[in-house]
C-alpha cells in the first residue's frame, strides 16, 4: 500500500532562501516470491488387488516415510501456508503423516484434479488458493508433478515416491498463476536422502 509524506525542500533562488512543500508518494516494499512444494505419495501397497488404483493405501515403507518428510520440513522452516492433496486414500495418507509432525493447523483441501490430472488442471487448483498463502503444499502423483515440474522450471526431475520438489515463483497472488508462469526449480528432497529414525 502506497503512503503519502509531505515535505520542505529548501530552494535557493536568486540568492534567497525559500521552502516549497511537496507531497511524495512512497510505495511498501511487497515480497512477491511464492513457494510451491510438490509431494508425491509416499510408497504404497498393491497388495489387495481387489482395489480400484484410487482406494490403495500407503504401504509400511511409506507410511514410515511420510512423517520424516513432515519432520524434514519443519527443519527447513518449510512447513506450508495451505495444502492441496488428490482425493486418492495414498496421497491423504500421506498427507495425514506429513500433518503430523507439525504443531498446529494447516489448512487443507482435497481436489479430484489432483488425481491424475493434467498441468493446466494443477494450475487451476492452485489459483483458488486462498490469500495469505506464500508457501503451498500439494500432494499427488506420477507423472502429474513430474510433467508440471519440468513444464514450469524446464527442468525433467524423477520423483520417486515420497519424494519433494520446492520451486519458487515470481508471484504476488496464486491467482496470478498461469499457463506462461514460469518458475524456479530450488531442490528435490527424497525419503532415502533424509536421515532416518
Amino acid at each position: 500500500m502506497a503512503s503519502r509524506h509531505t515535505a520542505r525542500l529548501k530552494h535557493l533562488t536568486h540568492g534567497r532562501v525559500r521552502y516549497i512543500d511537496f507531497v511524495s508518494t512512497k510505495k511498501a516494499f511487497t515480497h512477491t516470491m511464492k513457494t510451491l512444494l510438490l509431494l508425491r505419495h509416499a510408497k504404497s501397497s498393491w497388495k489387495d488387488t481387489s482395489l480400484a488404483d484410487h482406494d490403495r493405501p500407503l504401504k509400511k515403507r511409506g507410511r514410515k516415510a511420510a512423517p520424516r518428510m513432515g519432520r524434514w520440513l519443519i527443519e527447513n522452516g518449510l512447513r506450508p501456508d495451505h495444502a492441496l492433496c488428490s482425493t486418492a486414500t495414498r496421497a491423504r495418507e500421506t498427507l495425514q503423516l506429513v500433518q503430523s509432525e507439525w504443531s498446529g493447523n494447516v489448512p487443507a483441501s482435497t481436489h479430484a484434479e489432483l488425481y491424475h490430472g493434467d498441468v493446466a488442471q494443477m494450475i487451476n487448483v492452485l489459483r483458488e488458493v486462498a490469500e495469505p498463502a506464500a508457501s503451498v503444499l500439494v500432494v499427488g502423483h506420477n507423472p502429474d508433478l513430474e510433467l508440471f515440474v519440468e513444464h514450469v522450471t524446464g527442468q525433467s526431475e524423477r520423483l520417486s515416491t515420497g519424494a519433494l520438489a520446492r520451486i519458487e515463483l515470481d508471484l504476488s497472488d496464486w491467482s496470478e498463476l498461469t499457463d506462461a508462469t514460469r518458475g524456479t526449480l530450488i531442490s528435490v528432497s527424497r525419503p532415502r536422502e533424509l536421515a532416518r529414525d
